[in-house]
Order: C-alpha cells, then sequence, then structure tokens
C-alpha cells in the first residue's frame, strides 16, 4: 500500500479550511442539547457567513463556552470579525461559570459529561469544587487517566482552583482518535469522591491518501481504486471530501466523494480519461493529498541493456552483477512506470513481473542453467520484447580466470604475439561466445595479420548486439579502412566519436581521411557536349572546365559554361545561349581543409536576335564560403553579382550537404536571384532583345548516392518568378539528374538531364554527356 503525505500549507489557513468543512454541522449541534461551545464551533459561527453579528452572540449567550478564552483567542475572534456585543457575550460567560456550572453543595462538579478534540490538537477539561455550596479556592485536582492517552504527555495533568472554585485543565488529545475515561479527583481530600468524565478524540484535518495501487495502468482497463483518508497520524478520517483531477490542480475532475466511517473510498476511472495523463491528483478541499502517477501505455519503443548484459558464471550459480535494463519511448526518453514481463528459459530470473522506476529502470537477478546450456531472458512490454543470451562456463572456470586469460591476451597482442594472443581469444570465446573482450580481441588479432574481412565480421557482431559500443565503431572503421572503402571507414569513424566523442584515434583516423581528399596535387579536365531539345541550336558544347590543385590549400579553376549550370543552376532561367566564362581560385584551411573561400570573375554574353555577334556581356563576380557543421556536413553560402550594360544582377544562395550514411549524402538548395536568369526569349520561343525586370526564389532537394566508381544524383528545385512583365509571373519547376561512373580510376562518364518549366516561355529540356579525366 503506498502512502502519498500533502504538502504543508500555512497552520493557521489549514486549522480554519478545516473547521470551515464541518460548518454545516453547527446549527444542528446547537440546538440539540445547548452543550457549551468549543473555540472550533465559535470559529465556525464567525466565518460561515450564514449567521449575523447579533445572532451570533444570541447563540453565545444561550450556550456559553466549554472552555476559558485565552487574550490571544479574543484577538483572534476579533479579527475573524467578532463585534463588542459578541465579545461581552464571551466575557459574560467567563464570569458567570460557577453559577452555571449548577455544582451541589459540596463535591467535585465536572461541567460537561463528554468532552471533545481532535487528534494532535490540546483538550480543555473544567471543574468545579464547592464545600457547602461554596467555592473552594487554592485546592489541588488531578485529571486520573489523561496519563493513558496514546500520544499524549504520558502524565495525569493537575489544576488550582481560582476564587470561583473552578479548575482548568488542558492537555494534549494525543495522536489516536477514540476514548478515554476521565476522572477528577481532589489531591488535598483524598476521600472526596472523584468525578467522571470522558474524552471524545476524532481524527484530524485530511493529510494523507493510502492507495492500493502505486501506479495506474490504463491498458489494464477500468481501473477500480481503493483509497483510505487519514490524518498526519494515522487515523482514518470520516466524511472527508475528495475530489480526483486528471493531470495537475487545474485538471478536469475525474470523481468527488467522500470517505466512509473507516475513512475508506472506492473509485472506478475509466481507461481512456487517463490516456496521456500524467498523473492523478488527489484533493480534500484546498488541500493536496497525492499525486498517482499514470502508467504511460504505448509508449515504450526500445528496451535498452544498461549494465549486466555481458556476463559469464559457474552453471547454476547466480550472476556477479544484476540485470539492469531501460524502457524508453520513440523519441529515446526513459519511461517511467511502464509494466515489465521477464522470463527465463533454462535458467531463472527474479522478479517476474516488475514496474520501471522514475528513471525507466528495472533491476533483475539471473540465475544460469545447467553446464553446456545457453539461459536465454526475454524481456517484453507492451508490444516491445528483447532477449538476451547467457553462457555458462565450461570447464570450471570462473570469472575471474576469464579476465585473467582476457588480460594475457591482451598483452601478448601489443607484444605482437598475434599467433598466442588470438589462441587465448579463440579459448575464451569458445565457453563463453558473447564475450565482448574476445570478439574485440578476434577482431585486433585479424586485421594484425591482414585479415581485414574477418575482422569487420568480428567488429559486426558485437555491434548487432550492443549498437552503441563506441570501441567495436573504431575496429569496424579500422577494418573497412583496410578494406579500402573510405566511405564506409569515414561513417565508421564518425559514429565512434558521436559516442565516445573523446576517442583520440577515431579523431585522428578522421582527420587524416578528410585531409586525403586534398592531399595530392591533381589536374582535372571535363568536357561536355549537349544540346537544347527544339531550340534549332544543334548539338554543341555546353560545359567545359579545367581545375588544378597544385597544393593541398588551394585550386584553381577556369570554366566555360553556355546555360548548362552545373555550379550555378540559379542563373538558368529558360532555353537562352548565355554563353560565360569563369575563372575561379579557392583556398582551403582548416584542421582537415574542410574551410574552403572561393573568388571567381567571368563574363557572359547576350544573344543577339538575328544570331549575328553581340558586342552587350555581363561581367560576374562571385564569392562563396565552404563551412563544416557537425560531423560530415557541410554548408556553402555565396552570393553572385553581374553588371550589364542597363542594370546590376545578383544572387545570393546557399547548399548544405548531409551525410545520411555511406555512399548517401542529402543536399538542400535555397536561392533569391534578381535578374539572374535570363528572359530574353519571347514567349514565342524565338530569341528575343529585352530582359523585364524580374526577381525569383527557389528552393530544391537533391540526393546524392554513391558506391564505388560510379554516383547518382536526382534533384527537384521550384521557384517563385515575380516580373514587371505579368506574362512571366508564376511558378518555376526544375527537375535535374546526374549521374557519373568511373573508367579506370582516371577518366569518368558523366550524364545530365534537366527539364525545366519557366513561367511565360516554353518548357524545355537539355541533355549532356561529358567525359572527365583526372591526373593524380
Amino acid at each position: 500500500m503506498t502512502r502519498f503525505p500533502h504538502r504543508r500549507t500555512k497552520p493557521l489557513f489549514a486549522f480554519f479550511l478545516i473547521l470551515f468543512i464541518g460548518l454545516a454541522t453547527v446549527p444542528g449541534a446547537l440546538a440539540q442539547d445547548r452543550a457549551p461551545l468549543q473555540k472550533s464551533e465559535i470559529v465556525r459561527l464567525l466565518t460561515s457567513g450564514t449567521y449575523s453579528a447579533p445572532e451570533v452572540a444570541t447563540i453565545i449567550r444561550q450556550n456559553c463556552l466549554s472552555f476559558n478564552p485565552t487574550t490571544r483567542d479574543i484577538t483572534d475572534f476579533r479579527a475573524l470579525g467578532a463585534d463588542q456585543a459578541i465579545l461581552d457575550e464571551v466575557d459574560r460567560c467567563v464570569r458567570e461559570a460557577p453559577a452555571q456550572a449548577g455544582v451541589s453543595t459540596a463535591g467535585i462538579e465536572v461541567r460537561r459529561a463528554s468532552w471533545q478534540a481532535q487528534a494532535g490538537s490540546e483538550a480543555t477539561v473544567f471543574a468545579y469544587l464547592a464545600a457547602g455550596g461554596t467555592p473552594v479556592r487554592g485546592e489541588q485536582l488531578v485529571l486520573t487517566g489523561a496519563a493513558a492517552i496514546e500520544g499524549g504527555a504520558g502524565i495525569d495533568p493537575t489544576a488550582i482552583t481560582g476564587e470561583d472554585g473552578r479548575a482548568v485543565f488542558s492537555f494534549s488529545a494525543g495522536t489516536v482518535a477514540r476514548e478515554y475515561d476521565l476522572a477528577v479527583r481532589s489531591m488535598d481530600r483524598p476521600n472526596l469522591p472523584a468525578t467522571a468524565t470522558r474524552l471524545q478524540v476524532s481524527a484530524g484535518a485530511p493529510a494523507i491518501v493510502e492507495a492500493d495501487e502505486g501506479v495506474l495502468d490504463p491498458a489494464a482497463g477500468p481501473i477500480g481504486l481503493q483509497l483510505v483518508v487519514r490524518d498526519a497520524w494515522g487515523n482514518p478520517v470520516p466524511g472527508a471530501p475528495l475530489v480526483l483531477l486528471a493531470g495537475d490542480d487545474d485538471g478536469t475532475i475525474l470523481f468527488e466523494g467522500a470517505a466512509r466511517a473507516d475513512g475508506s473510498l472506492t473509485v472506478r476511472l475509466p481507461e481512456a480519461a487517463l490516456m496521456d495523463v500524467p498523473r492523478v491528483t488527489v484533493r480534500s478541499g484546498d488541500i493536496r493529498l497525492a499525486a498517482l502517477a499514470v502508467a504511460r501505455t504505448q509508449r515504450a519503443g526500445s528496451i535498452v541493456v544498461i549494465s549486466g548484459g555481458s556476463q559469464v558464471a559457474e552453471p547454476g550459480q547466480v550472476l556477479l552483477e544484476p540485470l539492469v535494463i531501460e524502457v524508453r519511448d520513440s523519441e529515446g526518453d526513459p519511461v517511467p512506470g511502464a509494466p515489465v514481463q521477464l522470463s527465463a528459459s533454462d535458467g531463472e530470473v527474479s522478479p517476474r513481473t516488475a514496474t520501471t522506476d522514475a528513471a525507466g529502470r528495472v533491476e533483475a537477478v539471473i540465475r544460469l542453467g545447467g553446464e553446456g546450456t545457453e539461459t536465454r531472458v526475454r524481456i517484453e512490454t507492451g508490444s516491445i520484447e528483447r532477449e538476451i543470451r547467457y553462457s555458462a562456463l565450461r570447464g570450471g572456470r570462473s570469472v575471474a580466470e576469464v579476465e585473467a586469460d582476457l588480460d594475457e591476451a591482451d598483452r601478448l597482442l601489443a607484444a605482437g604475439d598475434v599467433a598466442a594472443a588470438r589462441a587465448l581469444y579463440d579459448e575464451v570465446a569458445r565457453y563463453d561466445p558473447l564475450n565482448r573482450r574476445a570478439a574485440l580481441g578476434r577482431t585486433r588479432s585479424a586485421l594484425a595479420v591482414g585479415q581485414a574481412a574477418e575482422a569487420a565480421g568480428w567488429a559486426e557482431s558485437i555491434l548487432e548486439r550492443d549498437p552503441e559500443d563506441a570501441e567495436a565503431w573504431l575496429e569496424l572503421a579500422n577494418a573497412r579502412l583496410a578494406l579500402d572503402d573510405e566511405d564506409a571507414a569515414r561513417f565508421a569513424y564518425e559514429q565512434a566519436l558521436l559516442l565516445d566523442p573523446g576517442l583520440e584515434e577515431a579523431e585522428v583516423a578522421l582527420a587524416a581521411l578528410e585531409g586525403e581528399a586534398v592531399a595530392e596535387p591533381v589536374l582535372a579536365l571535363e568536357a561536355w557536349g549537349g544540346t537544347t531539345v527544339d531550340d534549332d541550336r544543334g548539338f554543341g558544347l555546353p560545359y567545359a572546365e579545367a581545375r588544378v590543385v597544385p597544393a593541398p590549400w588551394i585550386e584553381l579553376r577556369a570554366t566555360w559554361d553556355d546555360m548548362l549550370g552545373l555550379r550555378t543552376p540559379f542563373l538558368v532561367r529558360g532555353r537562352d545561349a548565355l554563353q560565360s566564362l569563369y575563372g575561379a581560385g579557392a583556398l582551403r584551411y582548416g584542421s582537415d581543409n574542410r574551410f574552403v573561400t572561393m573568388f571567381e570573375a567571368g563574363r557572359r554574353d547576350q544573344p543577339s536576335p538575328d544570331g549575328e555577334a553581340d558586342d552587350v556581356y555581363q561581367t560576374s563576380w562571385r564569392l562563396e564560403q565552404a563551412i563544416p557543421l557537425s560531423g560530415s556536413a557541410t554548408l556553402r553560402v555565396g552570393g553572385w553579382l553581374g553588371r550589364w550594360y542597363d542594370r546590376d544582377d545578383k544572387a545570393v544562395y546557399g547548399e548544405a550537404l548531409f551525410a545520411l550514411g555511406p555512399g548517401l549524402t542529402l543536399r538542400p538548395t535555397l536561392s533569391w536571384a534578381d535578374n539572374a536568369g535570363s528572359n530574353v526569349t519571347g514567349d514565342d520561343g524565338e530569341p528575343g532583345t529585352g530582359r523585364d525586370p524580374e526577381s525569383e526564389i527557389r528552393g530544391g532537394l537533391g540526393l546524392q548516392v554513391e558506391s564505388g566508381g560510379w554516383g547518382i544524383e536526382p534533384a527537384i528545385a521550384y521557384g517563385s518568378v515575380d516580373s514587371e512583365d505579368d506574362a512571366f509571373d508564376g511558378g518555376l519547376l526544375d527537375l535535374t539528374t546526374r549521374a557519373w561512373v568511373g573508367l579506370g580510376g582516371t577518366f569518368q562518364l558523366n550524364g545530365f538531364v534537366r527539364y525545366q518549366s519557366p513561367p511565360g516561355t516554353p518548357s524545355f529540356v537539355t541533355v549532356a554527356v561529358g567525359l572527365g579525366l583526372a591526373i593524380q
């Protein structure tokens, strides 16, 4: 059974609040027996708003008081709204109390046969001593039976009678709700008969609630919840009002009711009302008693082994470490309160059922089965399941002996004795096939003798069991690099660094790989032949480029471009024959030469309507910066400026490259251009002379797939064109695909096709093929 303490409120506020809850019972109680009023009853009268000040004064005059008010009590009554007439009645009751007691001519009288108090509060009993009808002053009385009050002071209180023969006993009411039989005796007159009275201790204010379920699971169907309301000392609180809210204090009301005489309450909650609700708040009035956790149903996405997943032990023995698993949702966050079932074949697991803690975790103890067997532990939560296998040691080897063998194997491998090391790794693996250190040792020893494919296989076997093993990713990268698969090696190094950013070996190897791309001087030539369909231009040379890399940190380039736009797709709008010649220089810098600053200058010639040579040309400049991002991602941003005889054209653009895996790259693009494209073709498709001012914003997405010596990159772009001529307003669609294949490591065959549908001019298709030559 789960207990939930409430958050403490200020004592005075809580006191008045509790008194207010029982306000409805005051009028009836006063009307029945006209018993003297307790302090709590006067507070109710003053705060209820039901009675006017004269009515309260009348009630006090008719019933008088069961206590002797202190100066602090008078101050509190005045703060609660008591006027002078009410305070006069209180004072009269104090002064006339002996006369109202109705005492006999001799003996001890107690003003009431029964007194009431709440657990944890102070109780008050009034007594009166007279002899021959005359009050007796200065005599010591004792209230016997008070010492037996549970949780009280443990003593019988004493009091001295005053001028009016009255004595007041103030003492602790204890912490247990029950009745106590008390008696008032005279300590100075032992033969004087005692007078009996009774103390009724009731439960205090609701403070805690006990629930038969710590976590509510709506997946199990309608929830029948048993609650018990108790005060701060554990007494059931009868009649306590309860409200259950979905979520926090401002949530939807799920249930309203009151506790039975024993403080208990039965609640049924529909499972639909608890879906996606993290908790159920239980309140009594303004007091928050509990927050019952609600299980996160159907949210488990994975079961992750935190520790204890790779162990060995003697057959029939308990594993040295408990198995600790964590249930996570689809976003990778822990799922607390998830029900988990565990089972074992040829072995034992305890517990068989559990609920994840606040960190989403469950801990279990595993006992292995018999010798030569495999213990399989199955873990299920919702629709997610996972199986973990443990092998019992063979040949009587203990865990310490296994670790000693592996330590010796690591030492032999470091000393260069690969054969001896491999023999020990193999021996451990025979009686513990899932041993991680043995598998890593096999990977390293195989790589040491040039068996890279075998080394990659051992590393992959580790990653199948634990995809977050940074060392296994590092060894897999080393093996892939030995197999000359640089893309796969780069990806594995990056994974190792993501899991362990401090893995220096992976960082150095990755930096070396990135540097190798521009480490040697190179001369590269490209020449393309192609045509734009239906523009009467025939087959020509749409693109040619010469590139020289004399050193790893510099690149020089010269480019001829007849509207193919391999490097400047944002300049192609329409099928015009704008012939361009550019020269560019790029500076590479940074730890891996991934920062690149490029400057380009050139000119573009405008076609003449009659096909003759034209002296109208455009001078252009471009500045571009490549910036490395996290992992292997790169961002390129740039600006282009062209100067015609009549106006400046300009464009800004951005392009990002994101590596999604080995040989797979995503390339989003975005550009804005003002007059950068051409609309010198008329709407009839024939060459024109005018260039209407216009601007364009264009976004695109390309996907590059590359494997070995071939690759393909389809891309789609869409632009919105705004022109002063309404005929050229509208959307632009551009579909482009590039492909290439290596021929013997020196030559490369290229292919290109573009379909573009610009606004105001005919759609067109451009196709081209090219041949590249690279000299190392």
